[in-house]
């Protein structure tokens, strides 16, 4: 998967582009590091998964628009009023995609005995 899709948001059909462009996004969004902010926004879902996933929406709309170096038409404020009145489908599609992107699904499925144990160095009996 490529990262990229289309969704009806904001009464058109728009793409978005799980990227570079959207970790950092995303990263600005929580006011972290790119790659730790994807444990936010897992963490903020648990209190209102309609908002993370509006933060995904956002940040996938810049993704896209950044790549392909568009004009926005948008802004983040409209991006929360489009996801109030989305079609739950298409919210599923997006973080679904951003799952698979981030690998955040592997993390998660990740249990602390499937780590390798690290070798210790030194005397064996």
């Amino acid at each position: 998967m490529n990262g990229k899709i289309e969704i009806n948001i904001g009464g058109a059909r728009r793409a978005l582009w799980f990227n570079n462009y959207a970790k950092a996004t995303l990263g600005a969004i929580y006011g972290l590091d790119p790659l730790e902010a994807g444990e936010k926004m897992m963490a903020i879902m648990s209190d209102n998964y309609m908002k993370a996933i509006a933060d995904l929406v956002f940040a996938g709309l810049e993704g896209y628009y950044n790549a392909e170096d568009i004009q926005k038409d948008y802004t983040k404020k409209d991006v929360l009023r489009w996801c109030a009145d989305s079609e739950e489908s298409d919210m599923v599609l997006v973080f679904n995609t951003w799952l698979d992107f981030s690998k955040i699904r592997d993390i998660i499925k990740t249990e602390p005995s499937d780590k390798p144990e690290k070798k210790r160095r030194g005397k064996t009996s």
